[in-house]
């Protein structure tokens, strides 16, 4: 009896597994571009994608044909370049970027594919190089802040549900100009 319910068990995995199949896409020269794992017509499993030198670039899991899990992007050096938290094939928790040197580059939250709260992002020397605001619409929303790598502000801009209000901008000699409308229409702002 044992050995029955062993082979119907072996015979159920194997049949799981054969449903699921690994298609892969190629470079001219025979080297795997795309690698996807696809079950009922569908994609389902682990995908990666790869540089034309054969190194990771990226690593998604998705289930029934939409992103689900952290999506974990690569720099040809093998270095982490992003940590990007999806739901249902949207960009949903604490997602993080990195230069190549491995130093964090950004980490902002995402609800919905809506980012929302705070947005740090650093220059490669983990000094800050700006602090955006977003609303729980995803909209830029409050006291916008950049600076200069050596850590003097060159904006200060004050937006409300994704328009700015009023703003200046700093010389690196720490000289202030308010901005105008122009200049708020250049960066989105308007």
């Amino acid at each position: 009896m044992k050995k029955q319910l062993s082979l119907a068990l072996v015979a159920m995995l194997a049949t799981i597994t054969l449903s699921a199949e690994v298609k892969e896409t190629h470079y001219p020269d025979g080297k795997v571009k795309f690698e996807r794992t696809y079950k009922d017509g569908k994609l389902n499993g682990l995908a990666k994608a790869y540089y034309p030198s054969g190194k990771l670039k990226t690593k998604t899991n998705f289930r029934n044909g939409k992103v689900n899990g952290t999506t974990y992007g690569f720099y040809e050096n093998g270095r982490l370049k992003a940590e990007i938290p999806m739901r249902d094939g949207k960009a949903h928790g604490k997602q993080k970027e990195y230069y190549e040197n491995g130093a964090v580059k950004s980490v902002s939250t995402f609800v919905d594919d809506h980012n929302v709260g705070a947005k740090k992002i650093t220059y490669p020397d983990g000094n800050l190089k700006a602090k955006l605001y977003f609303n729980d619409a995803g909209q830029l929303n409050g006291t916008l802040k950049e600076y200069y790598p050596d850590g003097n502000l060159k904006y200060k801009i004050n937006v409300e549900n994704g328009h700015a209000t009023k703003g200046y901008i700093y010389s690196p000699k720490g000289d202030r100009e308010k901005m105008n409308a122009g200049q708020f229409a250049d960066m989105g702002l308007l």
